[in-house]
């Protein structure tokens, strides 16, 4: 909900400027609009990329038992084992005060896991460098996690 809010600040921040300021850009208003919607629509994507990942542990956990026990679940075209292979990415995200960091769903290990977690690399990039103190610190590390191919975890790590 935080993040939610803040990228709507940014939105009536800039909306306020161009009332008073115009849409000059000397007065800034058209950087901040484009950054709070951007910002904006890569929170509501992130929002829906774990709402997609949490499916997945739902599975998971549905099968519990099946999977402690070698058994095999399908999962969008996956068969999934207690060794298959998941990963997650992690994001940075800030401006001013308020600094934010996170980390994706978990997803069946991509072919290539670097150039997967490009996106959450990405939105770090872009939206983490802006707060004091941790925006900086949070998106470097961010940035290191996945481009060494995000966190690994096996589906056993989760049973446990």
């Amino acid at each position: 909900m935080v993040p939610y809010i803040f990228a709507l600040v940014l939105i009536a921040i800039g909306i306020y400027s161009a009332s008073t300021d115009g849409w000059s850009i000397e007065s800034g208003t058209p950087q901040v609009l484009i950054f709070g919607f951007a910002m904006l629509f890569a929170i509501i994507y992130l929002h829906s990329q774990a709402l997609k990942g949490s499916n997945l542990e739902q599975v998971i956990l549905e099968n519990k038992e099946k999977l402690a026990g070698n058994g095999e679940v399908q999962y969008k075209g996956a068969t999934i084992t207690k060794n298959t292979e998941l990963r997650r990415y992690f994001w940075a995200m800030s401006f001013v005060l308020l600094c934010l960091k996170s980390m994706s769903a978990y997803y069946v290990a991509p072919k290539s896991p670097v150039s997967f977690g490009f996106k959450f690399s990405l939105i770090s990039f872009i939206f983490g460098w802006w707060g004091i103190p941790y925006g900086p610190i949070w998106t470097v590390e961010s940035l290191i996690k996945n481009f060494k191919g995000g966190e690994q975890v096996f589906v056993r790590d989760l049973l446990i």
